[in-house]
Parts: structure tokens; sequence; C-alpha cells
């Protein structure tokens, strides 16, 4: 449950942005990125995926220490 639900969200911040692009643009650009124009390569790869990875790690690391760290 929890994997869908950051799965789903992080397809979600992939796809919407101030650039507009619709998902099966995303998709195309996932699974084949020669077929699509260099532009949309470079939004996904270089701007949106390292941030959706950054909130994922972040929350992963929440998640962790909030279970493992006690206040004093």
């Amino acid at each position: 449950m929890f994997i869908t639900f950051f799965a789903l969200l992080m397809i979600l911040n992939l796809v919407l942005g101030p650039a507009n692009y619709n998902l099966w643009d995303m998709i195309k650009v996932l699974i084949m990125p020669n077929t699509v124009p260099v532009q949309l390569r470079v939004v996904l790869w270089d701007i949106r995926m390292p941030m959706a990875l950054m909130v994922l790690l972040i929350r992963l690391i929440y998640r962790f220490l909030k279970h493992r760290c006690k206040p004093f």
C-alpha cells in the first residue's frame, strides 16, 4: 500500500507541472527516450525526476527516523 501510494504520487509529480505534458508523453520518455524531443527528455530526466526522487528519499528517511528516534 505504501509503495503503491508513493509510486502514484511520483507519477503525478512527473506529469504535473508548468510545462503541461500529458501522461502518455511522460511514459514515452521513460520507456522510449530516443523517440521524443530533446526538450521533453531534459524536462523529465534533468528537472522533474531528480526533484521527485529527492522528495521520495526525504519521505522515506523521515518515516525511518520517526520510528527510530525517541524524544528526550
